[in-house]
């Protein structure tokens, strides 16, 4: 098993690049920083369990992004959005 890296409060930033398969990562979150607001435990990585690699549990954690940080380029986004990913989308930011 893979230990959390992860803590509620910590800064982070998803995986900006494509992914060549399935995933659960919204493409309008890719490369934009967050914070954990939760940490889920751990559940099948979808992206694995989806191309028949197994169900290769992670971590999971949901990450509350700014509006401003999703659309900056709408000065009215106000709003908080939030998503669960998983470690193998995140990193340290």
């Amino acid at each position: 098993m893979f230990d959390q890296s992860f803590a509620v409060g910590d800064n982070v930033r998803t995986y900006g690049g494509e992914v060549p398969h399935h995933t659960r990562l919204p493409r309008y979150v890719r490369g934009k920083r967050g914070v954990i607001g939760r940490v889920l435990g751990m559940h099948v990585f979808a992206d694995a369990h989806a191309s028949d690699r197994g169900e290769s549990s992670r971590w999971l954690y949901t990450v509350v992004f700014d509006g401003h940080e999703l659309w900056p380029q709408d000065r009215g986004a106000t709003q908080q959005v939030s998503i669960d990913a998983w470690e193998p989308y995140l990193q340290p930011a």
